[in-house]
């Protein structure tokens, strides 16, 4: 641990921050994905044990000797508030991502005009993220490092290279999702082990891109964290964005 103090006065000050941070190292079955829990040996026995407060521990151990955390260490060094995206819940990141990218792709939403066209993309997408695209709420908020990284996927897409938004993804849905969810593991790409492997048992497999994050660089890392936070803080309620308060 980085700073022992910080963490000290996180209990007096934020002791819902100091809580999520508990949580992440040693609570998983409160936070990984649905996906990941499905595939452990007696899952039902764990969800079970989950529920009650004398089988958390069990349930614990059981998740983290099966999904591999029992092979790195604890993190608790959340002092910067980058890393504590992190800490939240995938459905808060879902909607981050699935906006994120609506709002990347903001232009190429707007000229869908038929009716069954927007439908389909707001099945794929949400409403949300379609009316946060037409809203232009980040068109401002994009630097050169984000819309150059998004060019380069872009463009291994269009060459239909296993890598990047990949040939599968050529529906304008997929491409924005994809889109969303690779700006946004960006933010924590290169960080230690630890922090890395429980943040990507938050995210659904198929958002696991490693063209995404390759070779991204602290000013990247950094530009992609703004736009991140800019968007987290236009959608998420109070109760959620207590990660970074």
């Amino acid at each position: 641990m980085r700073n022992p103090t910080w963490m000290v006065a996180q209990a007096r000050e934020h002791p819902d921050l100091l809580r999520l941070v508990h949580e992440f190292n040693r609570l998983p079955q409160n936070w990984v994905h649905q996906e990941y829990l499905d595939g452990i040996p007696h899952v039902n026995i764990v969800r079970f044990l989950a529920g009650s407060p004398g089988g958390q521990v069990t349930a614990s151990s059981w998740i983290d000797r099966h999904l591999g955390l029992s092979e790195v260490a604890a993190y608790w060094d959340f002092e910067e508030e980058r890393k504590r995206l992190a800490l939240l819940d995938f459905e808060s990141l879902a909607k981050i991502a699935s906006c994120l990218g609506s709002g990347l792709k903001s232009k190429e939403i707007a000229m869908l005009i038929g009716r069954v066209e927007i439908m389909h993309f707001i099945d794929a997408i949400g409403r949300d993220a379609h009316e946060f695209a037409l809203r232009g709420g980040v068109q401002n908020r994009i630097s050169p490092q984000v819309s150059e990284m998004v060019a380069k996927w872009e463009t291994l897409a269009g060459e239909g290279s296993r890598e990047g938004l990949g040939a599968g993804d050529s529906d304008l849905g997929g491409r924005v999702e994809k889109l969303g969810w690779g700006v946004l593991r960006s933010v924590l790409a290169e960080e230690p082990a630890p922090l890395w492997r429980r943040f990507n048992l938050k995210i659904p497999s198929k958002f696991h891109d490693p063209a995404f994050e390759a070779s991204v660089g602290e000013e990247l890392r950094i530009a992609c964290w703004d736009l991140v936070k800019f968007v987290a803080r236009k959608l998420l309620p109070p109760t959620q964005l207590r990660c970074f308060d």
